[in-house]
């Protein structure tokens, strides 16, 4: 068969096995030695990661981390008092009591905005820190990353020197935001974890054992329950990719395949959330609910407003008709603002809450139907703000402004950041990273976009779209071109989601862009790899893969 690396890759190879350096290996020589080496070369490339961390300060967190942290907390506590002393997870008699009484359920649950962030991630953020601090966090995250980016360099280009995949950790540690969302302690670096593992199954799941295959389906799963966003992203980059599958005339059985196992992780991850949900009403007469994100959205972007003062002239349809009268202009105000004169979730009650709540989709649903071409046209709006939006603000803010701010300072965000920064905190400036974050953002911002222009210069050059014009999917050059195109159709895609759903922000976008310098990378390898300059003119001159 072949070497074994990251996910269980492996690459076929002329008469035999190649080594990482595309050298040929003894056929009979033990598998463990190239699993050992793959695991070896993830760890150096976390490594280099987590050594970008160390220079730029420590691992960061942010206000919805002490969220997903507190979930963590509750859900390990009660597995805990299951395991060690038999107390019941879910209590029955006091289920049947809230089924027959109407006083049966709390009167302000305090679940009722956690299903807008992942039990399942804050579970692994819980236990991470506890047993390692932030740092065994960004450690996870950055073996993670490393294994998919390992996992992606196998199988565009097979055989491709060792070297190279240390050369493009290196460079993504130096000059892309990867490092900086490894050790983030939020989901977001999930954003491309999740775009990358819908290529490798789309694109390239023949290059995989069913170990490989596995692990691949479940990074999808986590990642898509991690964040809603993820979901939508990764659907469309699945039908692109049924689209390009189709045209290359790959067979259809192995479409359906593949369409079907990235289908079935999503799935997975919704019913996952589903069934959090459902337990946390059983066990405590919660229900899950959400900040109403959408109704922000409609009405900061202007169709909003004009159909809710149509709508509230001579009736109160909606609850946000109590607050027609605020500016209703900024998502952000709508929803967290602690001023009378601009907020309004925040300052509710909670049965004024939980009615925006239940409202929030219908409401933008018709709001969007009172004006389709306003709406799309301020979504398209967000799209485009969203594409080039890739400041590092919010990943790298001082943390001195947690450990001082009256309320974040009574969180469990002092605990985490003090965990890994014994000095941290004496004052509000102590904290703060050597360089400047928006120098670092435009950096990274130019190097990703130019990677981009990079890429799209050597699609041409390589000839690509006359491979494509010929539909052969067994082109290995040909379908190295289309996982990098649907790497970076990912970053476009993800600007689309972010932007029209929640908001222009800048911390969606920075978290993803780190695919371009990686796809415009391997793709270069891949050519590499498949062509060779002919003598006579200097031309490429194609080079089969090993089969």
């Amino acid at each position: 068969m072949g070497s074994k690396g990251g996910f269980g890759t492996w690459s076929r190879a002329q008469g035999g096995t190649v080594d990482g350096a595309g050298r040929a290996r003894d056929p009979s020589s033990p598998a463990q030695g190239s699993w050992r080496r793959g695991l070896v070369s993830i760890f150096a490339g976390a490594l280099i990661l987590v050594a970008a961390t160390a220079v730029m300060g420590r691992p960061s967190v942010f206000t919805d981390t002490d969220d997903y942290y507190a979930q963590g907390h509750d859900i390990t506590k009660a597995l805990t008092a299951f395991v060690l002393r038999g107390k019941p997870i879910l209590d029955f008699d006091d289920i049947r009591y809230r089924l027959t009484h109407a006083d049966g359920g709390d009167q302000e649950p305090v679940h009722n905005q956690n299903g807008a962030r992942s039990a399942y991630y804050g579970v692994c953020l819980y236990l991470l820190e506890t047993y390692g601090t932030l740092w065994l966090v960004d450690l996870a995250q950055s073996l993670l990353a490393a294994a998919l980016i390992r996992a992606l360099w196998r199988a565009i280009a097979p055989g491709a020197a060792a070297w190279s995949y240390f050369a493009l950790m290196a460079f993504l540690a130096a000059l892309s935001t990867l490092p900086v969302f490894t050790a983030f302690a939020m989901p977001d670096v999930f954003a491309g974890f999740a775009a990358v593992a819908t290529v490798l199954l789309m694109v390239y799941p023949d290059r995989f054992d069913v170990w490989g295959q596995a692990a691949l389906f479940a990074v999808l799963a986590a990642a898509m329950n991690f964040h809603t966003s993820n979901l939508i992203t990764c659907g469309v980059l699945t039908l692109a990719s049924l689209l390009g599958l189709g045209w290359l005339r790959a067979p259809g059985g192995q479409i359906l395949r593949r369409g079907a196992t990235v289908a079935l992780a999503g799935v997975l991850a919704v019913a996952a959330a589903g069934f959090y949900a459902e337990m946390i009403k059983l066990r405590s007469g919660d229900e899950l609910g959400h900040p109403p994100f959408l109704t922000a959205r409609v009405l900061a972007d202007g169709p909003g407003r004009v159909y809710l003062a149509r709508a509230c002239r001579t009736k109160s349809p909606w609850v946000v008709c109590a607050f027609k009268w605020l500016p209703l202009d900024d998502s952000e105000d709508i929803l967290w603002s602690d001023d009378p004169s601009r907020g309004i979730f925040n300052l509710s009650e909670f049965a004024v809450r939980v009615q925006i709540e239940h409202e929030d989709a219908r409401f933008a649903l018709a709001s969007t139907l009172s004006d389709p071409l306003g709406q799309g046209l301020a979504s398209l709006d967000n799209w485009r703000q969203q594409i080039v939006n890739v400041r590092l603000d919010e990943p790298l803010l001082n943390p001195g402004f947690y450990l001082h701010d009256p309320y974040w300072r009574t969180t469990n965000l002092p605990l985490l950041i003090r965990s890994v920064g014994a000095r941290c905190g004496r004052t509000r400036g102590d904290c703060a990273v050597w360089f400047d974050p928006e120098g670092l953002a435009i950096i990274d911002g130019v190097v990703a976009f130019a990677a981009l222009g990079v890429l799209l210069l050597r699609l041409r050059a390589a000839g690509v779209l006359a491979l494509w014009r010929a539909r052969d999917f067994d082109d290995p050059l040909l379908r190295a071109a289309l996982a990098a195109v649907l790497l970076s159709a990912a970053v476009i895609v993800n600007a689309g989601v972010c932007g029209a759903l929640s908001g222009p922000f800048p911390r969606y976008q920075a978290r993803i862009i780190w695919l371009l310098p990686a796809a415009a990378l391997l793709f270069e390898t891949a050519v590499r790899r498949f062509t060779r300059a002919s003598s006579p003119n200097g031309g490429l001159e194609r080079r089969r893969e090993p089969s």
